[in-house]
């Protein structure tokens, strides 16, 4: 194989693990588009007027790094906001109060995000 031929290859698998990877690895919560997602979940608020859609996120690499991404809807104007993203393992998920939410036992405010990935081991 040439040099130039091994240079070409190298430039393109690198350009393909990028890709691969910028697609999940440097997308931020809001910028999941969960509208062509399977929505596994739904959990109303104690007042009824907001909700939490849950979606499975499946991975890129044989459904082996999938995920789940919350989104909160106001029920009254339909307005709609991702607010969390979770890895793909079992998730407890429930409402503390109009405002707040538990996720795997941690309280969040539900104007907050939480991004797993960025969370501190």
């Amino acid at each position: 194989m040439s040099k130039k031929m091994l240079i070409l290859s190298l430039v393109i698998v690198v350009g393909i693990v990028y890709v691969v990877f910028s697609q999940f690895i440097f997308k931020s919560v809001s910028d999941y588009d969960v509208s062509k997602m399977e929505k596994c979940d739904v959990i109303y608020s104690p007042d009824h007027t907001k909700r939490i859609n849950v979606y499975f996120n499946g991975g890129i690499l044989g459904y082996t790094d999938y995920s789940y991404i919350g989104e909160i809807e106001n029920m009254k104007n339909r307005s709609r906001r991702n607010i969390f993203l979770l890895p793909g393992e079992n998730y407890d998920v429930s409402w503390l109060d109009n405002q707040h939410i538990s996720i795997n036992g941690k309280k969040m405010n539900i104007r907050d995000t939480y991004d797993f990935r960025k969370e501190n081991k």
